[in-house]
């Protein structure tokens, strides 16, 4: 029985102690989730830091965190130069796409609303990163999912029919530092697990090329 491995790339400034606190509570949700995938197909799961590209498997995870939006950088410098592009709608946090080759991006960009929700009285910086990168996450699990296709595609379909809260459509920072997987998001995600969406690389380092 495989691992499922979760993989945070960080592109900005953002403290270990957040990313360390994030990929520990990923690590909980998807654990959970493999546990009640029927039939289970993943033992548990692992995270890590700054993976090589040569690391993600064809079901493994990957979220970037960025500050200039990743997807539209690659579409305006890459993709599709000369035309003005924008982020997906959803939330404020990040987004998720495929991009024109085919490969799945999510992204949760670091902003001053993630940074404030650490006060003197608390920090909750990374129980909302975490949050919005399962939120992500979702998105790409249902990237090629039929049943979304057939429902509004993977946006609507996991801000609408995968049990709200954290997957719910319009996340704020302040809900996400204060929510927790549900029931039904743990159903959502397991049931689409083992998807094989093949993920952007861009940003990894590549051990053959040595950058």
């Amino acid at each position: 029985m495989q691992t499922l491995k979760l993989f945070l790339s960080r592109q900005v400034d953002v403290p270990d102690i957040v990313l360390q606190a994030a990929g520990s509570r990923l690590k909980r949700y998807f654990d959970q989730i493999c546990m009640n995938q029927k039939p289970r197909k993943f033992l548990n799961a692992t995270f890590k830091i700054a993976p090589h590209s040569g690391e993600v498997g064809d079901v493994d995870l990957v979220a970037y965190i960025t500050q200039n939006p990743m997807i539209v950088n690659e579409m305006d410098k890459v993709y599709d130069p000369g035309i003005q592009h924008h982020l997906p709608g959803g939330h404020a946090g990040g987004a998720t796409t495929t991009m024109p080759d085919g490969r799945v991006l999510s992204e949760v960009i670091w902003t001053g609303g993630l940074a404030a929700l650490k006060t003197s009285n608390s920090d909750t910086r990374a129980v909302a990163l975490a949050n919005l990168i399962f939120h992500e996450w979702a998105h790409h699990k249902h990237a090629s999912d039929p049943v979304a296709q057939s429902k509004g595609g993977p946006g609507d379909y996991v801000h609408f029919y995968c049990g709200g809260g954290v997957l719910g459509m319009g996340l704020s920072y302040g809900a996400a530092a204060r929510m927790d997987m549900n029931p039904a998001n743990m159903s959502a995600i397991a049931r689409v697990l083992g998807a094989q969406n093949n993920r952007t690389i861009t940003g990894l380092y590549n051990d053959d090329l040595g950058f």
